[in-house]
This record gives structure tokens, sequence and C-alpha cells, in this order.
């Protein structure tokens, strides 16, 4: 009777755990408060089934690099990953081993924006003086990165102010910095501020081109549209970064995985309602393509995004897309550092 009554005891406690386990809530790191990351992680919590995800707001896209941990998800950019990438190869680090792509979230506009009351800001080589003061964003920041990259290509001198975006508004409107880089979907809320200026003020508030051939061969090209900020009535050529939410297979579990492929499942089925209503403008550029990218996805997102034959979740087309040229996956080479590209139309790789 004892004997039955301690399985009975143990049977009901692993039930409990696994119940726990089944409602857990899956972390998803995401970036400053009301800055990109924080609105795209609103966007995904309205948009799944209700308390299966909680927000952690940090520092941002690189902080998440370096702080996630198995069974979290985060949002990131990928230059950043790359960056991190470059790091492990350097140190045999290796914290970006486990890292997987869960889906490519859109594209991101590069905003460089002068003050010219005092010095005629036209173009990126303008900036290249120790005397010109450029902030640069927290160095947890996405911005962070991707500015620190844009300087190295470009051989820049300027010199790095380290602020976050609205201390760099005022630090710009103050004449304690000449520019400003800034990576988020445009229009980002915070440059709106601008618009309510005086007219001889905003005059002084520029959106300068990003061109340099170096920086091209890096990065996406992009356009910030004439009017998407309504004090800059001019086309603005750019470049883009690319967002995505990753996560950390390391230790990973069943429920664990689950949870990832119904949060995809959910943002896939509401991705025009996102679309249209959703806080982030990153959405409009959401499509499932996973192309461009060398990294490994995680196999929730083969599951949800390229589903095999008979499983119910057939691709239709125009669903996502891996390779272009072999239409296969793009896998890291353990052994070498470099690239296999598995070819779904023949066996073996090469």
């Amino acid at each position: 009777m004892k004997k039955t009554l301690i399985v009975k005891w143990i049977l009901v406690g692993i039930i409990g755990i696994m119940a726990l386990e089944s409602n857990a809530q899956l972390k998803i790191l995401t970036g400053v408060a009301g800055e990109e990351y924080d609105l795209l992680g609103q966007d995904i919590m309205n948009n799944v089934e209700k308390d299966k995800v909680k927000l952690q707001n940090t520092g941002g896209g690189k902080a998440n690099i370096g702080t996630m941990v198995a069974g979290e998800i985060a949002i990131t950019q990928y230059d950043v990953l790359q960056k991190a990438l470059m790091q492990d190869l350097t140190e045999a680090s290796g914290k970006t081993d486990n890292i997987r792509i869960l889906l490519p979230l859109g594209r991101t506009e590069v905003h460089l924006i002068v003050r010219t009351n005092k010095r005629d800001f036209t173009s990126l080589k303008d900036l290249n003086s120790p005397d010109v003061k450029v902030s640069v964003g927290t160095k947890d920041h996405s911005s962070y990165v991707t500015a620190q990259a844009i300087k190295e290509l470009t051989g820049s001198t300027w010199t790095d102010v380290e602020l976050p975006l609205n201390e760099s508004i005022q630090a710009l409107l103050n004449n304690e910095i000449d520019a400003l880089l800034y990576v988020g979907s445009a229009p980002v809320p915070q440059f709106a501020v601008f618009s309510k200026l005086p007219v001889s003020e905003q005059n002084t508030i520029k959106l300068i081109p990003i061109e340099h051939l170096k920086v091209r061969e890096n990065y996406d090209a992009g356009r910030v549209m004439g009017g998407t900020y309504k004090w800059a009535n001019y086309n603005v050529e750019t470049i883009v970064a690319k967002t995505i939410l990753v996560a950390n297979v390391a230790k990973e579990t069943k429920e664990q995985t689950d949870a990832y492929i119904a949060i995809l499942r959910d943002i896939k089925k509401n991705i025009l309602l996102l679309q249209k209503d959703g806080k982030s403008a990153q959405w409009k550029q959401t499509n499932f393509i996973f192309t461009g990218m060398e990294w490994d996805v995680h196999k929730s997102a083969e599951d949800v995004f390229f589903p095999k034959a008979g499983s119910g979740e057939e691709k239709k087309d125009g669903d996502a897309k891996k390779d272009v040229k072999t239409g296969g996956e793009v896998k890291k080479d353990a052994t070498t550092g470099g690239e296999v590209k598995k070819d779904t139309k023949k066996t073996g790789t090469k």
C-alpha cells in the first residue's frame, strides 16, 4: 500500500512538472524600451497565444547575443551575429555555436542624421575628421555594431560618442554632437519630434546618404523615401541591416521547440494583421525569405516554413525560400569553418 502511494505521488509530480513546462512562458530578449526591438516584441506577444510569451527589455541586439541562454529567443541583427562569430573565431570562444535563425524579420534602414547649422555636412565623407562627433549608440545596441562597421569600411576618423537614442537627439539639438547614426525601420517614431521644431531649425536637420562602395559590398542598398519624415521631403540612398529572430539551442527541450513552432505559426498566420496594425513598421518587409544569410536555420523554422510532404503544413508557392541558387540549406562546416550547401536535388554535399 505504501509503495503504491509513493508511485502515485511520483506520477503526480511528473505530471505537474510536465504541465508547468507546457505552460511555461517563452522569454524573448528585445531591446531598449520604446525602440524597434521592443515594438517587435510587443507585436509578437499581442499576436500569439495568450500568456505564452514574456518580454525582457535589454540594451539591444549586441547585448542579446552575449547574454541569451538555452531556451531563450532574441531579436538582433545579422551583422551583429556575424561580428560575434568573428570574435568567436579569433578567441575560440564558441559563443555563437548554438545560435540558430528562427525568422528573418525584415530590413532596417540605417539613418545618418546631421546638424548643418555650423558645418555643411552633405555626405559620409564629410564626417571623416576627428573633430566631428558622431553618436553611435551604446555598446549593447545593434546600431553601435553597424556604426563601427561603416567606420572601419570607410576608414573614417570621426570621434565616437556613446549615447542612447533619446540622449543622441538631445545632444544633436544642443550642438554637442554633429551627427547621429541609428538603425531602425523608417519611420523611426523618435525622429518625428524634428517636425515639431520651427522651420528654421528643421532646415538644419538633414538625412545624408550612405553610398560608399565598400559599405555597399557588405550591406544591401536601401532608401528612405521623401516624405517619410515631414522634415525630410527628399529621397536618401542608404543601406539596410537585416533583423532576425534567433534561438539558443544548447540543451534545448522538446517543450521549447514546440513553443518556437507555435510562435512561428502564429506569426505566419497573423502576418497580414501585423503588417497592417503592428507597432513596428518592419513587419511590412517580413516575407519569410531566408536567403542571403549564411547561417543555420532552426529546425522549428524548417518545420513551419519548409515542411516535408505529408506533414500537413506543406509550403505554398511564395511562402518562404531558403537558397535561391540550390534550393537547399546553408550549413556551416564544423571541421573547416567554411560552408557546405546541401543541395536538395542531389545526394551528398558540395
